[in-house]
């Protein structure tokens, strides 16, 4: 019985919980294949497979995703963009497949892409790091995470569409 408790809390101490939702400030070091680094900041919400990401610093728009469409809006240049999503970026499913590396560092390998995890001390998730299509390194690190055991209201997940933007086909 004890050694079944133990393997029972070594693959919890191991593993990345996913939250139900969570809010955090984040910086985005995104770094072009010739070395040219642009920084951004901004506020993430996640709840259930649904991103806002309002960004303040450097731009100012919002990206709000369902996972199936991604919305636009840049508030700097009074547009509107409207994408669907083909390659789905599936946080539930990274963490689900994310193996411990080393300390508080994971490596998961999702629809044929590598992610890099950092944790923090209390097992949040601090920084996740990839490649983008256009072969740019995607920085993303997590400032005053906070999780939630319910889901956010989808107020909270939706981007404001102001009428007098340009609708950007």
């Amino acid at each position: 019985m004890k050694f079944f408790l133990f393997i029972l809390f070594s693959i919890s101490l191991f593993a990345i919980s996913t939250p139900t939702s969570f809010q955090s400030d984040f910086i985005q070091i995104t770094t072009t294949p010739n070395g040219k680094k642009y920084t951004y900041k901004g506020r993430i919400s996640y709840s259930k497979d649904s991103f806002k990401w309002k960004y303040f610093s450097t731009i100012n728009q919002e990206v709000c995703s369902n996972n199936n469409k991604l919305l636009v809006v840049n508030y700097d240049l009074e547009q509107i963009h409207y994408f669907k999503i083909t390659d789905k970026f599936n946080l539930k499913k990274i963490l689900k497949v994310a193996k411990l590396y080393k300390n508080n560092i994971y490596v998961a390998l999702y629809s044929q892409q590598k992610y890099t995890i950092s944790l923090d001390s209390k097992r949040k998730i601090q920084s996740i790091a990839f490649y983008d299509n256009a072969d740019n390194k995607i920085q993303i690190l997590f400032k005053n995470m906070f999780y939630f055991d319910t889901e956010l209201s989808k107020k909270v997940l939706r981007c404001k569409i102001p009428g007098d933007f340009e609708l950007v086909p």
